[in-house]
């Protein structure tokens, strides 16, 4: 099965048997209105808290990884020790 879909014709997708076959059926990719979106944060920081075991596994592989300052930011983010 080939699927297109094409931003001009948003909703809408072609479907063929094969690439570029001659058959095609186009059909809708919803039956109702599209559903709305949220538009509270689902958390009220930008930072989510990481349970503290990983961030202490995390600190166990500092001296392997390169490039390590890009989690010296994860250890300043909130922690939690609820599993």
């Amino acid at each position: 099965m080939h699927f297109q879909y094409e931003d001009g014709n948003p909703g809408r997708v072609l479907a063929r048997e094969f690439v570029n076959r001659l058959v095609k059926h186009t059909f809708p990719l919803s039956l109702g209105l599209p559903p709305s979106l949220p538009t509270k944060c689902a958390y009220p920081t930008e930072k989510i808290p990481i349970n503290q075991k990983k961030l202490e596994d995390i600190a166990k592989l500092k001296n392997y990884v390169p490039g390590y300052a890009f989690y010296d930011e994860i250890f300043t983010w909130p922690s939690t020790n609820v599993d």
